[in-house]
């Protein structure tokens, strides 16, 4: 018997638990940088928040694309600023 059945009966991996705490605190807008850190996804550099997508491609990063789109909308007509 293999040392991962426990994990196989549950129905993921320990990989899958990295995946889902990503995904969590993404949806909480934060974002923890290899280094360690936090840092807000509105406060993620466009550049960071780029690269985190491109690197993270395997994700569920819808969060993070949705904090990308409001920075590239044009402002609104009548908005308030």
């Amino acid at each position: 018997m293999s040392e991962f059945t426990d994990d196989m009966e549950v129905g993921f991996m320990w990989g899958d638990i990295q995946v889902m705490d990503r995904e969590h605190e993404w949806a909480e807008g934060v974002h923890t940088t290899k280094d360690g850190g936090e840092i807000k996804l509105k406060d993620m550099p466009t550049e960071h928040l780029k690269n985190t997508i491109k690197y993270f491609k395997d994700y569920d990063t819808s969060e993070l694309e949705k904090e990308l789109r409001r920075r590239d909308l044009p402002p609104q007509r009548g908005a308030i600023r």
